[in-house]
């Protein structure tokens, strides 16, 4: 009998100490398996189902796993995960409205119900709340929200004399950052989340500003700004002051991304006819490159542990992109979706 402490398979009695032996050894075996000794590196991405209708995956890098998590509502764009990593946030394409879907219970949340198109959610540093931008079909102006998780209130931050978009958090969420959209006043503002006070962070009227990213310890802005012909990736201190440009002018750079120590910044350049992927120090010095392929590198993203860099190309002879990923020194580059997917929007799991 199997009660006894028996198995007529086994020379041996089973014992308090040989069960110790075994669960220690079966609990090591599914540590492994389950990821504690390899690093456990999730993304989400957007890609097309067999319906053509875009989907929510998600994918382990290290072991090329995938999983749809979404059905419906079918997504448009502008993944954003929560901080505890249990939640994506979307852009539904059908309504224009915003969801949050558990990544375990695969159930979809909605967040806005209006009449307006909803885009670039961003969650709070704590996950209680999600910024992001609205913009009423018709009229010429958009404005910054703010939507409370918990009784799913939402707070106007802009008001109508502003275009902005794309919002991002300060890091300890006293701030939202965002570029102003319109060409008559191309500017970077600040609103206090509390105060609502707007402030303006930059003021060059001349040159277009976008693609806003905090450095981690919160302390600079880096951006990339269009000024005469020339796309450069510049930083300043988080209240505006001492703007640095970081690239050398005449080229094309876009993109730029802190890494998680904050000493490096990955960033995109057309320098030749192909946008490649680069690194600089947050000081400026030692650039170098990263991707040297005859196809366009874009949207570089740094895991979280900084050890590698997602990012989307254009395989050859294909006319959409599929994800890729290599190590941070521009090593071990390799596909992940093999499949021609909307792979544009992507995400670690942070």
């Amino acid at each position: 009998s199997y009660l006894d402490g028996r198995f007529p398979f086994l020379p041996f009695e089973f014992t308090s100490d040989v069960c110790l032996v075994i669960a220690s050894f079966v609990s090591g075996l599914l540590a492994v398996f389950a990821g504690h000794s390899f690093p456990k590196r999730i993304i989400a991405f957007v890609a097309d189902s067999d319906r053509n209708v875009h989907n929510i995956y998600l994918m382990d890098t290290e072991r090329r796993l995938t999983s749809k998590i979404s059905d419906h509502p079918p997504v448009a764009c502008c993944l954003a995960w929560s901080p505890d990593g249990l939640w994506v946030a979307f852009t539904s394409a059908e309504s224009q409205q915003i969801y949050a879907i558990n990544v375990d219970s695969r159930e979809p949340r909605q967040l806005t119900d209006n009449r307006a198109y909803n885009f670039d959610p961003v969650w709070s540093p704590n996950g209680r709340e999600i910024a992001f931008t609205s913009a009423i079909p018709g009229e010429t102006h958009s404005g910054i929200y703010v939507i409370n998780m918990l009784d799913n209130q939402i707070k106007r931050m802009t008001d109508d004399s502003i275009y902005p978009h794309r919002p991002i958090w300060s890091p300890d969420g006293q701030q939202i950052i965002f570029a102003y959209g319109s060409s008559a006043k191309p500017d970077i503002y600040a609103v206090g989340k509390s105060s609502g006070l707007i402030t303006q962070l930059t003021d060059n009227y001349d040159d277009e500003k976008d693609q806003l990213t905090f450095s981690p310890d919160g302390r600079y802005l880096a951006f990339a700004e269009t000024w005469d012909r020339s796309d450069d990736i510049y930083v300043i201190n988080v209240d505006g002051s001492n703007p640095q440009r970081l690239t050398a002018p005449g080229t094309a750079n876009y993109f730029p991304v802190w890494s998680p120590n904050g000493k490096q910044i990955a960033f995109v350049s057309y320098r030749d006819s192909d946008g490649d992927i680069f690194v600089i120090d947050a000081d400026g010095s030692n650039e170098h490159q990263l991707t040297f392929n005859n196809r366009i590198d874009e949207s570089p993203m740094w895991s979280p542990d900084g050890q590698q860099i997602l990012f989307w190309s254009q395989p050859e002879n294909e006319k959409r992109f599929a994800l890729y990923v290599m190590d941070a020194d521009g090593s071990n580059s390799r596909r992940l979706t093999e499949y021609t997917a909307l792979s544009l929007y992507a995400a670690w799991q942070p």
